[in-house]
């Protein structure tokens, strides 16, 4: 690859640089951000928000297992172990504490 910047408004300094992407194929895949993906040994899982818990006021989790492809700026490909809703709501933050949270418990919800 050869790439040729222009500069004829002196924005670019010695000793800076240009990032570029090449994009090699248009594969569509669902992802989801780095943290919201657990693993124990060899196997990696998200959670998934069920629904809430209205006499105790709290939410419901379930924990599914995914295999992982490719990643790349913050987000890893996932196939999911079994069907997940475009409405699903995906834990993205503290996946960690779900999972530390359900193995003192013995993996109650």
């Amino acid at each position: 690859v050869h790439a040729k910047i222009q500069n004829q408004n002196g924005a670019l300094l010695p000793g800076m640089y240009a990032d570029a992407r090449i994009i090699i194929d248009n594969d569509k895949a669902l992802s989801v951000p780095d943290d919201a993906i657990v693993s124990q040994g060899d196997e990696h899982f998200i959670f998934i928000q069920e629904e809430k818990n209205k006499s105790l006021d709290e939410n419901i989790f379930r924990k599914i297992s995914v295999a992982v492809g490719s990643n790349d700026l913050g987000y890893t490909a996932i196939t999911p172990s079994e069907g997940i809703s475009d409405k699903a709501n995906i834990v993205i933050e503290g996946a960690y504490s779900l999972l530390s949270e359900m193995n003192k418990g013995g993996e109650e919800e």
